[in-house]
C-alpha cells in the first residue's frame, strides 16, 4: 500500500532505520530474510534504498521488533516538508477484502498498521470513509468492528470499485459545479437474508484523500488518474 506518488508526501521511507533494526537485534541479512521469508537480496534493496517494502512487509517488521521489545520508526520526515498542498479532510477507505484478504483474526491488527501509515502522510484530515468490499460472511463482525461498511457481493468486484471511485472523484473530466462535492452511494448488506440499506456520505473531492487496499495490479492504472 504504497504511495502512486511517494515523492508528494510529507514522510519518506528511511532505510538505514531498518538496517539499524536489524543490528540492534543482532540479525544478519540472513537471518532477517528467514523471518520475513522473503530473498536475502530482498532485503539488502529495501536497506540500500533502492526498494522500499509495502505495508505487508513493514507490518512483519514492526512484529518481530516488538516481540523483541522495541519498536521501529520506518519513516522520517523531509527537510521540506509539502504539508501546506496536501491539506485533506477525509480519508476514504475502499478495501477489496477478496484480493487483500486476510485471516479474520488479524483484521483489527494489520488495519491499526495501516491506519497509522495513512495517518502521519495526512495528519489532518478529521474523518474517514471506510467500505469493504467482501463475500466472506465471517469477517463482516471485524471489519465492522475495524470501522468499515460492510459491500456484500459475489463477484470480482475490481469492476465496482473502479467504477465507484472515478464517481466520487470525477475522473471522466466533467466539470459540472455538482462535482464540488463527492457521494458515496453503496448498498450495504446488513444480513444473509439480503436485505440492505443505502448509505449516502458527502465529502469535498479536493479535500479527500482516496485510499484502495487491495493486492490487484489491475487497479494501477486506476489510481495514477
Amino acid at each position: 500500500m504504497a504511495p502512486v506518488r511517494p515523492e508528494e508526501f510529507d514522510y519518506t521511507f528511511q532505510p538505514n532505520g531498518l538496517k539499524t533494526l536489524r543490528e540492534n537485534l543482532k540479525l544478519t541479512q540472513a537471518d532477517m530474510a528467514v523471518l520475513l521469508d522473503i530473498p536475502v537480496n530482498t532485503l539488502s534493496r529495501w536497506e540500500r534504498g533502492s526498494n522500499s517494502p509495502d505495508a505487508n512487509a513493514l507490518a512483519a517488521i514492526y512484529s518481530i521488533a516488538q516481540e523483541r521489545g522495541t519498536t521501529p520508526k520506518f519513516f522520517v520526515r523531509r527537510p521540506n516538508p509539502m504539508t501546506a498542498r496536501m491539506k485533506r479532510e477525509t480519508l476514504v477507505f475502499h478495501w477489496d477484502f477478496q484480493n487483500r484478504a486476510i485471516d479474520n483474526r488479524y483484521i483489527s491488527e494489520e488495519w491499526s498498521y495501516m491506519e497509522q501509515y495513512i495517518s502521519m502522510l495526512f495528519p489532518r484530515t478529521e474523518k474517514s470513509v471506510r467500505i469493504a468490499y467482501t463475500s466472506n460472511i465471517s469477517a463482516h463482525t471485524q471489519l465492522r468492528e475495524a470501522g468499515f461498511r460492510i459491500s456484500s457481493t459475489m463477484y470480482d468486484a475490481d469492476s465496482q470499485i473502479i467504477g465507484e471511485g472515478r464517481r466520487l472523484f470525477d475522473i471522466s473530466g466533467n466539470s459540472h459545479p455538482a462535482w464540488s462535492v463527492g457521494r458515496i452511494l453503496t448498498q450495504l448488506q446488513l444480513n444473509a437474508f439480503g436485505q440492505t440499506l443505502a448509505y449516502d456520505e458527502s465529502f469535498c473531492p479536493e479535500r479527500s484523500v482516496y485510499t484502495l487496499i487491495s493486492n490487484d495490479g489491475d487497479y494501477v492504472d486506476f489510481l495514477k488518474e
